[in-house]
């Protein structure tokens, strides 16, 4: 039993044992299954992973190759596109030059007709004007020459009447010299016939009485005597001539003064009888602090008014005359003060040399010369000493007309524009210029207007300019350099402008304009090309042509404002504001209209940077 049970223990442990065995067995198998398993779901893991991270690169691949012939697609498209609108811009661009060619010869006809037709209407106002100054001239003069006729036919009865006196008084002291001559000879016959008669009562045989012949005055010493005394009176003025008056200059001093409102100063005074008897002036200043000076005057008094209270003066001559700004204003008081009862006046006043200087304008080099009657002013003529510029005033009522002509000069202030011809019709009355007529050719155009000077309280100026035909290009050359803008210009211009005084005028002015450019062109930025670019980063340099360029300018304060800007071309129009500061720096805004036969675009952009070198971009939305 023992026995048995100890083999059925082996049997059972052996049981067991080889039970244990295989459930290790079962379970080492297993957990190589498992790691089996586990290693294959790894391997189906990755290799998932792998053709999910292929199948990705390939979709990526695909779609980037997508992305690139999309691209490219777009790419060759927007090639196209540029090829069609360079092909239709030269398309129309060749459209445009023969339209340019046809509207040119159009232009050039029709600014040949209006330029004719200006031509004729200049040349009819010139020939009127002309025959209108020519008449007024001539009739001054037919007035001068009478006065001159009348003058000379006066002096030549004074000295005619003077001869006669002179004969006269001549004639009566020779028949006096001859009666006592007779006198004297009868009065010696007689003493001798007395002497002969007592000789013969005496009846001396020896004596004999001689024969006497009567005394008579040579009449040679007559042309000695008036050889001696012609040589007494040359000597006699010739001293007078070389003399100085100086005891006269305070008197003639005070009667300047009197006579024309202002001191007078005057260095010395000397007499000449070459060519008239006339009194010459040397170092003349007039007005306060010397505004006025005068190197010397000849003054030609008349006949009776050596001997007068009055000195008429028949002509004053002024050479080398300096008249400053400050004494402008004083001509009308020596108008008004000729006109009185004053101890000097004058008939012709004539100015040699003269300058006119003011820190507004150039020194002005002319010469001059003035008519007056009974103090009036009748007329005076003032020409430039290069004979370009001509002024002529003549009184009319309470008003003073001035007409100027001027050829082939510049303006005598900045800018100073040149200009072929300017003709200015005015009238002054009260403190006022009245401007009725502006007429000028100016960079191969026209300008015409109208304007208004007052300073009666401070200075006003008021001029309304109407420009046509104005090469644009060499006119803006004169004003800036950095804007580059070509076309013929038509614009309303108004100027206003008031100050203190006269040059400080147009220190501020104020600007108003409605302007028109027709073909031209603005180099800076390519409106095409920025539009085609929608560029939000700047301008794209180049050249903007166009048909038509409106709008509206105003400057004020250093302000320069286009407002309501209209630009038609081929291919684009736009529209906006611009405005430029003090200091050059743009801005404004602007919308760009592109069409084309495939594309049509509508964009804002703004303006930035400055006059010489100007952003344009596209507007944030």
């Amino acid at each position: 039993a023992r026995a048995e049970a100890a083999a059925r223990a082996k049997v059972e442990a052996e049981t067991q044992a080889r039970l244990a065995a295989e459930k290790q067995a079962a379970a080492e198998a297993q957990a190589r299954a498992e790691e089996e398993a586990r290693r294959q779901a790894e391997v189906e893991v990755r290799l998932a992973a792998e053709r999910k991270a292929q199948a990705e690169a390939e979709e990526k691949d695909r779609a980037e190759a997508e992305i690139r012939a999309k691209a490219e697609a777009e790419l060759q498209a927007i090639a196209a596109a540029e090829e069609a609108v360079r092909l239709e811009a030269e398309v129309v661009k060749r459209q445009l030059e023969e339209a340019q060619r046809a509207e040119e010869v159009l232009r050039v006809s029709v600014a040949a007709e209006q330029a004719l037709e200006a031509e004729r209407q200049v040349q009819a106002l010139a020939e009127s004007t002309s025959n209108k100054l020519a008449a007024e001239r001539a009739q001054m003069e037919r007035a001068a020459k009478s006065r001159e006729q009348d003058r000379l036919r006066a002096r030549e009865e004074a000295n005619a009447k003077a001869l006669a006196e002179t004969e006269e008084a001549m004639r009566r002291v020779a028949e006096e010299n001859q009666r006592e001559e007779n006198e004297e000879a009868r009065l010696r016959e007689e003493a001798e016939a007395r002497a002969m008669a007592a000789a013969a009562a005496v009846a001396l045989p020896f004596l004999e009485p001689r024969k006497r012949t009567p005394f008579r005055f040579d009449k040679r010493w007559y042309k000695s005597i008036a050889m001696t005394v012609v040589g007494l009176l040359v000597a006699l003025v010739g001293l007078v001539h070389l003399l100085s008056l100086s005891f006269y200059v305070p008197k003639l001093q005070r009667q300047l003064t009197a006579s024309l409102g202002q001191p007078v100063a005057i260095q010395d005074v000397h007499f000449s009888v070459y060519p008239a008897p006339h009194l010459q002036l040397d170092e003349i200043s007039i007005g306060e602090g010397a505004a006025i000076r005068i190197a010397k005057a000849n003054l030609f008094p008349t006949f009776t008014s050596w001997f007068s209270d009055v000195k008429v003066m028949r002509r004053i001559e002024l050479e080398s005359l300096i008249l400053s700004k400050d004494n402008i204003g004083a001509l009308p008081v020596w108008s008004q003060h000729q006109t009185r009862t004053v101890p000097i006046q004058f008939e012709h006043l004539q100015i040699k040399e003269g300058k006119l200087t003011n820190p507004l304008f150039d020194v002005f080099a002319f010469n001059a010369e003035m008519d007056a009657r009974r103090g009036r002013l009748v007329q005076a003529q003032v020409n430039s000493t290069d004979q370009r510029v001509t002024m002529h005033f003549l009184p009319q009522g309470d008003t003073l007309r001035i007409d100027l002509s001027a050829v082939k000069s510049v303006l005598p202030f900045e800018p100073r524009l040149p200009f072929d011809s300017l003709k200015v019709s005015a009238v002054i009355q009260a403190e006022t210029l009245n401007l009725n007529s502006i007429d000028a050719q100016i960079f191969d155009g026209y300008v015409s207007g109208t304007g208004l000077v007052n300073w009666r309280k401070g200075w006003s100026l008021n001029v309304e300019l109407g420009l046509l035909q104005i090469a644009l290009q060499p006119a803006l050359a004169r004003f800036t350099k950095d804007v580059k803008l070509t076309g013929t210009l038509e614009s309303k211009v108004r100027l206003v402008a008031q100050a203190e005084t006269l040059e400080s005028l147009f220190g501020a002015p104020q600007v108003q304009a409605t302007f028109r450019v027709k073909n031209g062109e603005y180099s800076g930025i390519d409106l095409v090309r920025t539009i085609q670019a929608q560029s939000r980063g700047g301008k794209v340099s180049g050249k903007t042509h166009f048909n038509d360029l409106s709008g509206y300018f105003q400057y004020a304060k250093g302000n320069y404002q286009y407002r309501q800007i209209k630009l038609q071309g081929g291919l684009v129009n736009a529209s906006g504001n611009i405005e430029i500061g003090p200091e050059q720096k743009i801005t404004g805004n602007l919308i760009g209209d592109l069409q084309t036969r495939s594309t049509k675009q509508h964009l804002p952009f703004v303006f930035a940077g400055t006059l010489d070198t100007p952003i344009l971009k596209l507007s944030s939305p």
